[in-house]
């Protein structure tokens, strides 16, 4: 009965081979931009030397929990990071956020014509690249 079932699943895979070819770039997304940052994660929770290899990080080492998290937080400099945290946070919604409706608006209000367009396609031009 097995036997069937995989050689009907084989048939319908070579059968629609095209379709799972495109599929290889969407798991090669996920794989590297999803799932392999994951084992990032993992130092956070585990006791290892920054110094180890990565044998040593991922597959080694000794799990701590959530203790370098109290150590963090235990720790005197965890209130003057969580404040600049914090101001950098409030800083870039304030200040990043409107400027770039302000820009608009200035623009459309003060130039007409070719300039406005030139002038609209280099703001968009160096908005959208990338530092």
């Amino acid at each position: 009965m097995d036997k069937i079932l995989i050689k009907s699943q084989l048939k319908t895979i070579s059968k629609n081979k095209s379709l799972y070819f495109l599929l290889i770039p969407a798991l090669l997304y996920f794989l590297v931009f999803k799932y392999i940052p994951m084992y990032g994660l993992i130092i956070a929770f585990k006791n290892v030397s920054p110094l180890a290899g990565f044998q040593e990080i991922f597959f080694g080492g000794t799990w701590a929990g959530l203790s370098n998290f109290q150590k963090f937080i235990n720790s005197p400099y965890f209130w003057n990071v969580f404040s600049n945290t914090i101001t950098i946070s409030i800083y870039n919604l304030v200040v990043t956020f409107p400027t770039p409706i302000i820009v608009t608006v200035k623009q459309n209000s003060l130039l007409y014509g070719k300039q406005n367009s030139l002038l609209f396609l280099l703001n968009y031009r160096l908005t959208n690249i990338s530092l």
